[in-house]
């Protein structure tokens, strides 16, 4: 749940750490590493304005400075939230919650304030992404990329398999979009996969909102 890109570059953190590691633009090496003040990380985010975490266990989530150590500007906390994978989009937060099995989108102002709900029973998201109008996950129960359109309800659009291309019995554990390619950082082993999305084939998926 640790993956994430921000202005041309791909993070990635190591929670037990708190290790913030910046990767070259081919995933190929680590160029920076610097710390992110968080001793229970769970999710990575990164967008315009910095950095955010979560802290699933807690019911936290983080917003971090721009220091070398990204220490916390500002917690925002919900004791009956589990919040775990989340997206900084620079005008919304969304946040899968683990305990309900529900995607939220939150306006961020004194706290966050609830717009959007959707509920997706069985999925485990390690990772979202949200552009325009497509919400974009990686399913660790199924292996699979999905893309769903945000609108009242959730209407799932099309979804294609990563299994084939990612180590057996691999525990993906980030997932990122940028751009054209698609990131993917999986434990035993721990590997960075990248995609390019024109040599994945899309199928769609049958229209049915949530």
């Amino acid at each position: 749940m640790g993956l994430a890109f921000k202005e041309g570059k791909l993070y990635s953190v190591d929670a037990k750490r708190m290790l913030l590691f910046a990767f070259s633009e081919d995933g190929g090496q680590v160029t920076d590493i610097s710390r992110i003040a968080n001793p229970q990380l769970g999710g990575l985010s990164a967008g315009p304005g910095g950095f955010w975490s979560s802290e699933a266990a807690a019911g936290r989530i983080h917003r971090h400075n721009s220091d070398k150590d990204h220490t916390v500007q500002r917690t925002y906390a919900n004791a009956n939230s589990s919040p775990a994978v989340i997206h900084w989009t620079g005008t919304s937060l969304w946040a899968s919650d683990l305990r309900t099995e529900t995607i939220y989108q939150y306006a961020v102002q004194d706290g966050l304030i609830p717009l959007r709900q959707y509920t997706l029973e069985g999925v485990r998201p390690v990772g979202i992404h949200v552009a325009q109008d497509l919400l974009w996950l990686f399913d660790a129960a199924t292996l699979e990329v999905r893309r769903y359109r945000v609108g009242p309800m959730l209407v799932p659009v099309d979804a294609t398999p990563l299994a084939a291309w990612l180590p057996n019995k691999a525990q993906p554990t980030g997932f990122a979009v940028d751009g054209a390619r698609l990131w993917v950082i999986t434990e035993n082993p721990v590997q960075l996969h990248r995609f390019e999305q024109k040599g994945l084939v899309w199928t769609p998926t049958p229209n049915r909102g949530f």
